[in-house]
């Protein structure tokens, strides 16, 4: 979580300098952005929460098992970067 908070700061002011050097086109993009960038905290929270409802640390080895089989199981609701991008 703690690095996504980092992406999420980073994010934040690579889309204060579009606005402030009035560069429209990157602050378009960086929209698309910030919204990957929600999800991918949304994710990091769901499975913290996730985590914790199997026992955090002393989890049995079971809750483990079925912890990372939910985690496998877990669908991307948005593309990926390279699936959107038209310059490949």
């Amino acid at each position: 979580m703690k690095q996504e908070i980092e992406n999420t700061t980073a994010i934040y002011k690579l889309v204060k300098m579009s606005m402030d050097e009035e560069d429209w086109a990157l602050w378009n993009f960086m929209q698309w952005l910030v919204a990957e960038q929600r999800e991918e905290e949304k994710l990091a929270l769901d499975l913290l929460d996730k985590v914790k409802l199997a026992g955090g640390e002393n989890m049995s080895n079971t809750a483990k098992f079925e912890l990372n089989k939910a985690i496998g199981d877990t669908q991307q609701d948005f593309p990926i970067a390279d699936d959107v991008n038209p310059l490949q």
